[in-house]
């Protein structure tokens, strides 16, 4: 559990990953700590996240399962850990720098405000992300997740508005996410934001299929993508598939602060499957 937890987390982009096995570590923002208890098929993993230099708990999980297949108890437990620490992440991340200034912040400190205010989930909220990410790009136009976060927030704002973005728009964005892609050919969340540029701008079927596959293989867990596939199924007519696809998004999505945008579009697969209860 411990080496594969190191390894799922250093593929993260954006962080940096220090095995603390030695208690040597001295430096780190956060320090994640675990206990694993077993009892013949019953197996429970207690994870905590503390804030470095405090020693405060800012959040902890149990997680259950059957250790009698070591491995398969092993994956499963470090995919769930793996979905609900990028959230806990991300979100105290934007907290501890909320403080500082706009003019002050640090490339990485704009893209952990602004994914704070993504969770938000406001029209206020998101135009806020926007121009946080648009400062970051200046900051360095080569970093894919200030690409990839730029792109969702362009997305997801110009639907939420009903408008279309223009030709010459549409192709600068489809070139920062083509070149976040090509920078970060391991992170799920870049292709998760190229399909859905694909899906929603480009109307390309195909394309948004292919960028769902390599985010499923990098993170099998990952509820953003069974939402990318689900929504791929609607815009197909494929509407049974897809009100199961977005209801595994919401089965994973108990501690994400968007499950509410996630039951949304579930609501709309219902009621275009004719399951009105």
């Amino acid at each position: 559990l411990h080496e594969q937890l190191i390894t799922r987390l250093s593929r993260r982009s954006g962080i940096r990953v220090l095995d603390d096995s030695t208690g040597q570590v001295r430096q780190a923002t956060y320090l994640l700590r675990g206990r694993l208890r077993t009892a013949g098929a019953r197996g429970r993993l207690c994870v905590s996240l503390m804030l470095g230099g405090e020693n405060r708990t800012v959040w902890s999980q149990i997680y259950e399962g059957d250790p009698s297949d070591i491995f398969a108890f092993c994956d499963e437990l470090i995919e769930r850990v793996d979905v609900d620490l990028r959230l806990q992440i991300n979100a105290f991340d934007g907290n501890r720098v909320a403080h500082l200034p706009e003019d002050r912040l640090s490339l990485s400190e704009l893209r952990s405000r602004a994914a704070s205010a993504f969770y938000r989930g406001t029209m206020q909220s998101w135009e806020e992300a926007e121009r946080l990410l648009k400062r970051g790009k200046q900051l360095a136009i080569d970093d894919p997740m200030a690409l990839a976060m730029m792109g969702e927030a362009t997305v997801i704002l110009n639907g939420a508005r009903y408008e279309d973005l223009d030709a010459e728009e549409a192709l600068l964005l489809e070139k920062d996410l083509d070149h976040a892609v090509e920078i970060a050919p391991r992170s799920d969340y870049v292709f998760w934001v190229r399909g859905l540029f694909r899906l929603n701008v480009r109307k390309d079927l195909t394309g948004a299929e292919r960028d769902y596959q390599r985010v499923m293989s990098l993170s099998p867990a990952y509820a953003p993508g069974f939402e990318l596939r689900g929504q791929i199924e609607l815009a197909s007519g494929k509407l049974e598939q897809a009100t199961e696809s977005l209801a595994h998004s919401v089965a994973l999505s108990e501690a994400d602060p968007l499950l509410p945008y996630r039951l949304y579009i579930l609501s709309v697969a219902n009621f275009c499957w004719q399951d009105y209860d």
